[in-house]
Protein backbone atom coordinates (compact mmCIF):
# COMPACT_ATOMS: atom_id res chain seq x y z
CA UNK A 1 0.00 0.00 0.00
CA UNK A 2 1.03 3.37 -0.59
CA UNK A 3 1.32 4.91 2.84
CA UNK A 4 -0.17 8.74 3.69
CA UNK A 5 1.36 10.97 6.40
CA UNK A 6 -1.11 13.09 8.05
CA UNK A 7 -0.29 16.23 10.05
CA UNK A 8 -2.56 18.70 11.67
CA UNK A 9 -1.19 22.30 11.97
CA UNK A 10 -1.86 24.84 14.87
CA UNK A 11 -2.45 27.17 12.00
CA UNK A 12 -4.09 27.46 8.39
CA UNK A 13 -2.07 25.69 5.58
CA UNK A 14 -2.46 28.96 3.31
CA UNK A 15 0.37 30.25 5.43
CA UNK A 16 2.93 27.77 4.63
CA UNK A 17 5.87 29.59 2.33
CA UNK A 18 7.59 26.10 2.07
CA UNK A 19 7.43 22.57 3.52
CA UNK A 20 9.98 19.52 3.33
CA UNK A 21 8.97 16.30 4.25
CA UNK A 22 12.14 14.10 5.40
CA UNK A 23 12.84 10.24 6.07
CA UNK A 24 16.22 9.50 7.03
CA UNK A 25 17.59 6.32 7.39
CA UNK A 26 21.01 5.34 9.13
CA UNK A 27 22.60 5.08 5.44
CA UNK A 28 21.47 8.89 4.29
CA UNK A 29 18.10 10.71 3.60
CA UNK A 30 16.01 8.98 1.35
CA UNK A 31 13.05 10.79 0.71
CA UNK A 32 12.38 14.44 0.87
CA UNK A 33 9.14 15.89 -0.27
CA UNK A 34 8.07 19.84 -1.04
CA UNK A 35 5.44 21.73 -0.90
CA UNK A 36 4.46 20.72 -4.56
CA UNK A 37 4.01 17.14 -3.47
CA UNK A 38 1.86 18.13 -0.28
CA UNK A 39 -2.45 17.95 -0.36
CA UNK A 40 -3.33 20.89 1.83
CA UNK A 41 -6.53 21.75 3.29
CA UNK A 42 -7.31 24.23 6.24
CA UNK A 43 -5.35 22.83 8.86
CA UNK A 44 -3.86 19.65 7.11
CA UNK A 45 -1.37 18.35 5.47
CA UNK A 46 -0.51 15.00 4.14
CA UNK A 47 2.12 13.46 1.97
CA UNK A 48 1.52 9.89 0.01
CA UNK A 49 4.35 7.89 -0.74
CA UNK A 50 4.82 6.31 -4.35
CA UNK A 51 5.77 2.40 -4.81
CA UNK A 52 8.95 4.13 -5.52
CA UNK A 53 9.34 5.75 -2.54
CA UNK A 54 8.50 2.60 -0.48
CA UNK A 55 11.56 1.07 -2.31
CA UNK A 56 14.34 3.39 -1.36
CA UNK A 57 14.06 2.23 2.20
CA UNK A 58 15.65 -1.08 3.59
CA UNK A 59 13.20 -2.84 5.64
CA UNK A 60 16.25 -3.75 8.20
CA UNK A 61 16.90 -0.20 9.17
CA UNK A 62 14.98 2.02 11.69
CA UNK A 63 13.70 5.64 10.08
CA UNK A 64 13.09 8.80 11.01
CA UNK A 65 10.87 11.33 9.73
CA UNK A 66 9.84 15.09 10.20
CA UNK A 67 8.05 17.66 8.96
CA UNK A 68 9.72 21.15 8.24
CA UNK A 69 7.74 24.17 7.75
CA UNK A 70 8.31 27.68 6.64
CA UNK A 71 5.51 30.22 7.11
CA UNK A 72 5.12 33.39 4.29
CA UNK A 73 5.98 35.35 7.88
CA UNK A 74 9.10 34.05 7.99
CA UNK A 75 8.49 31.56 11.54
CA UNK A 76 9.46 28.22 11.31
CA UNK A 77 8.30 25.05 12.72
CA UNK A 78 9.43 21.10 12.93
CA UNK A 79 7.74 18.53 14.11
CA UNK A 80 10.02 16.11 16.76
CA UNK A 81 12.00 13.41 14.88
CA UNK A 82 9.52 10.46 14.80
CA UNK A 83 10.85 6.96 14.73
CA UNK A 84 9.32 4.37 12.86
CA UNK A 85 9.66 0.60 11.03
CA UNK A 86 9.70 -0.17 7.38
CA UNK A 87 7.63 -2.94 6.22
CA UNK A 88 9.13 -5.72 3.80
CA UNK A 89 7.96 -6.08 0.18
CA UNK A 90 9.16 -9.37 -1.44
CA UNK A 91 10.10 -7.93 -5.06
CA UNK A 92 10.77 -4.26 -6.30
CA UNK A 93 8.16 -4.53 -9.22
CA UNK A 94 6.09 -1.50 -9.39
CA UNK A 95 2.42 -2.39 -10.19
Amino acid sequence: TNPWYIYKLPFDTGLIAKVRFLIKQKDGLKIKKTEKDAVMEGNTIKFRLSQEDGFRLNAQLPAERQLRIKTVAGDLFKTKVDNFSIDKCLDQEVL
